[in-house]
């Protein structure tokens, strides 16, 4: 019992250290979730072995760049990397891997804006304590993720 209190004390409460670590394996989700989305909205055929070699390769230069790069310098680095991983790993033309990176980040944007807000609205709580409390994060995060598989269904 006392494990069980101790996890959900750990995710309840600020913890940028542990909210870091969450970040790892979501990354790797987030990037395939947003290729299955742009790659169904775009309508760009590829293989399953570019879709794996796509996701691996994106996840291990995101997270590499996360925790190497100062924030500002990542969100270049990502706007520059996620395009040209589309264009050579996913063989998209130049318009789509473009288009992939804005309709997935559009998407995304409103998702988590959305989610956010009703979050911040039932727990009357800062966007501070969101970002640093893992708990949070994981529910956004799973949250935007439903809500972007749901259209993968639908089509």
């Amino acid at each position: 019992m006392n494990t069980i209190q101790t996890i959900w004390s750990a995710l309840t409460s600020q913890n940028e250290t542990l909210t870091n670590m969450l970040l790892i394996p979501l990354a790797f989700l987030d990037i395939y979730i947003g290729m299955i989305y742009f790659t169904s909205i775009l309508n760009i055929d590829t293989t399953r072995k570019r879709k794996l070699i796509y996701v691996v390769t994106y996840g291990i230069v995101a997270n590499i760049l996360k925790f190497s790069v100062p924030t500002e310098y990542y969100v270049f680095f990502n706007l520059i990397v996620w395009p040209v991983l589309v264009f050579f790993i996913l063989k998209a033309t130049i318009l789509k891997s473009i288009l992939s990176e804005v309709v997935t980040m559009v998407t995304s944007s409103i998702l988590e804006l959305l989610f956010a807000t009703i979050i911040y609205n039932i727990f009357d709580i800062t966007s501070d304590v969101i970002i640093a409390t893992p708990i949070y994060k994981i529910s956004i995060a799973l949250c935007k993720y439903t809500s972007i598989r749901e259209h993968e269904y639908q089509n």
